[in-house]
């Protein structure tokens, strides 16, 4: 799980979030880049293709 003080560890970075193609991961998502706003040099979100559950699902799909 996301602890706030993840973000001042990131803070200036470039961030990309990943989340899972669920309603919990979108929630999730929403949470960890409200926690990032403000404190990071870019932060974007990038979305799994359907039908993939997860990143580590589509990057297991590349290998097929």
């Amino acid at each position: 799980k996301w602890k706030l003080e993840y973000s001042e560890t990131l803070r200036g970075c470039n961030v990309v979030v990943i989340p899972d193609n669920d309603p919990a991961g979108q929630t999730h998502c929403t949470q960890v880049c409200a926690s990032l706003y403000k404190k990071m040099k870019s932060l974007k979100v990038w979305h799994v293709p359907s039908p993939h559950k997860d990143f580590t699902e589509w990057v297991e799909s590349q290998n097929d």
